[in-house]
């Protein structure tokens, strides 16, 4: 696996996202036998399988999501909404409906289906401006599939999502502030199972 190929998968190349599932990778343990006829110079501690890239390499969801996020019940009033979207800052609230994810209400909601229609927000109900059925990841997934999934269906936030429990949200602005750091933790990953051994 070339380190473009891992740049081009975090930039969401076109050629690359949606691509297949991360795979796991076979290494082979120091003091393992070598590749036939590899000579001492070429012998590697750690070798990649094309078909088994990628398990030390995944850096996974709940690692990076938002563990506090504004939440409210889907008999809420279009009015609370705004309030938590202003007090939170996070651009977005969970709607809930008996304590379980039934959707997502964000600034643009607000502006394209109240303000722009000059609904009036005290008689709005908040069913009727939020965004469902949710679209949502498994903590355990990889960010790439995180960033898969956001560039296919034009979305910025995920609630993850396990056995209809919320654990956190994913979001644009995380996967862009720990690019950086997941690309060198990935490169290290590649550097360390590919160093020669001498």
């Amino acid at each position: 696996m070339r380190t473009d190929s891992l740049w081009g998968q975090l930039l969401g190349s076109p050629s690359l996202v949606g691509s297949g599932p991360a795979k796991s990778v076979s290494l082979a343990r120091e003091g393992s036998n070598p590749s036939p006829g590899a000579t001492p110079e070429k012998a590697y501690i750690g070798r990649f399988s094309p078909t088994n890239i990628g398990e030390n390499m995944s850096y996974f969801v709940k690692d990076y999501m938002d563990k506090e996020f504004p939440t409210l019940e889907i008999e809420a009033s279009v009015v609370e909404a705004a309030k938590a979207l202003a007090k939170q800052g996070k651009g977005y609230v969970i709607i809930l409906e008996r304590g379980k994810p039934y959707g997502i209400v964000t600034e643009w909601d607000l502006v394209s289906k109240v303000l722009a229609t000059e609904k009036d927000p005290k008689k709005t109900p908040l069913r009727q401006i939020t965004a469902t059925p949710l679209v949502t990841i498994d903590p355990d997934e990889d960010m790439l599939k995180a960033s898969e999934l956001m560039q296919t269906k034009g979305i910025k936030r995920i609630p993850v999502v396990k056995s209809g429990v919320i654990y956190g949200v994913i979001t644009a602005n995380n996967i862009a502030q720990k690019c950086g750091e997941y690309v060198n933790k990935s490169v290290k990953d590649i550097l360390r199972w590919s160093f020669p051994i001498v």
